[in-house]
């Protein structure tokens, strides 16, 4: 079972989206020392943060597990994503 489980509704081009997401959630996802390796519109997430983002015709899905120091900061890794998301969604 995921400890992190986001979903956001999207009525842009998958293709668009995946393309700001590589220029914005990767970077900022390496900072954290979590590495993003994409496969078509699904991003494999590994490191403190283990899981995936999905871009999806109208939804964009993050599910994760947290290691166990990263559930210390839960909170905070959530608040980044959905800031994230905020951006590349406006």
């Amino acid at each position: 079972m995921a400890d992190l489980k986001i979903k956001r509704s999207h009525s842009q081009d998958p293709e668009k989206l995946k393309e700001i997401f590589e220029k914005n959630f990767g970077p900022k996802a390496e900072k954290y020392g979590v590495k993003v390796k994409w496969e078509g519109l699904k991003a494999r997430l590994d490191g403190p943060v283990k899981g995936e983002l999905r871009i999806e015709p109208e939804e964009i899905i993050l599910e994760a597990k947290l290691s166990w120091t990263a559930k210390l900061f839960k909170g905070k890794i959530e608040e980044e994503i959905n800031k994230t998301l905020d951006e590349v969604l406006a």
